[in-house]
């Protein structure tokens, strides 16, 4: 994942290549929240 990576480079004193000028947006689904949702689903 991009955190590890950066720190990583950060701590190397690297650049970061940042994409699409920084625009980028990310979304964060835990499975933990997916087994949940298709379990109520499969007991209903």
């Amino acid at each position: 994942m991009f955190y590890y990576s950066a720190t990583q480079k950060l701590a190397a004193e690297k650049a970061i290549q940042i994409f699409n000028y920084g625009n980028m947006r990310r979304d964060f689904t835990y499975i933990d929240d997916i087994v949940e949702g298709i379990y109520r689903v499969t007991q209903g």
